[in-house]
């Protein structure tokens, strides 16, 4: 009983560390490939599920606590929309040393019912003190890394009567990526010619038959508003290919006949 049970236990850990899910036990020859060359009854998914999903996620945990024990710590949190409009907010740690690999480790993802530094910071101290329990650890924390988003900065404000010793910084990233939406802001003609070639081949399968005609490259960027990089990608393709372009789009009907 002893040996199935850590059979198990390593079968579940090795399919969610590979990302596979649990309904593939379900498929007759998956399941018979395991059977024949590991001598070993396999489970039905709920039975992972409901038994052993646990026992690795605790493990799991352990294993993230003793790496970062007696070590300083940094922590990341980013708060996102999920495709049901929900607020969802992300805790990460790591240690800071600089002889050790930098690593990240995910130890909280909650969902918040609004986002304000309220809400954020205890969501970040729940989360601190759920994952350390009764180990001093608000010392070690020197780090805290957001976006510049204002209630990030209050948060960090905030968090800061609990880890004295901590530093706020912001993503630099998110610096470029207000860089960027400031040159958008700066050439509103620019930004509408991409708006509009953007639009314009749009489940436009007849329009895109006439550009790859006319136009010796590809389609135009389609820039995505959170990612400040694809924009400014846009704004270059027009600026090399602005002739052609525009020669396309005032004689379309003529290259769709």
């Amino acid at each position: 009983m002893a040996s199935r049970n850590e059979f198990l236990t390593d079968m579940c850990y090795a399919l969610v560390a590979t990302n596979i899910t649990f309904n593939k036990l379900q498929s007759t020859p998956f399941k018979n490939f395991l059977q024949k060359y590991v001598n070993q009854n396999i489970p039905d998914e709920s039975t992972l599920r409901k038994n052993y999903l646990k026992i690795c996620f605790e493990s799991t945990l352990t294993k993230i606590r003793e790496k970062l024990t007696n070590n300083f710590i940094y922590i990341m949190v980013d708060e996102t929309t999920d495709s049901r409009g929900l607020y969802i907010c992300s805790l990460i740690v790591g240690i800071l040393h600089p002889e050790i690999m930098p690593t990240s480790f995910l130890i909280s993802c909650k969902e918040l019912k609004k986002t304000n530094y309220e809400t954020v910071s205890r969501f970040v101290n729940d989360s601190l003190m759920e994952f350390f329990g009764d180990t001093l650890f608000q010392d070690k924390i020197l780090l805290f890394i957001s976006d510049a988003a204002p209630y990030m900065i209050k948060t960090g404000g905030a968090l800061k009567i609990f880890y004295s010793n901590m530093i706020h910084i912001t993503c630099v990233a998110h610096g470029l990526n207000r860089v960027a939406e400031k040159v958008r802001d700066i050439f509103p003609g620019v930004n509408k010619l991409v708006n509009n070639g953007k639009k314009m081949f749009l489940k436009a399968p007849h329009r895109i038959t006439a550009y790859k005609n006319c136009m010796d490259c590809r389609l135009p960027p389609e820039p995505v508003i959170t990612r400040w990089g694809t924009w400014l990608e846009a704004a270059l393709f027009y600026s090399e290919n602005f002739s052609k372009f525009n020669e396309l789009v005032s004689n379309i009907e003529d290259y769709i006949r």
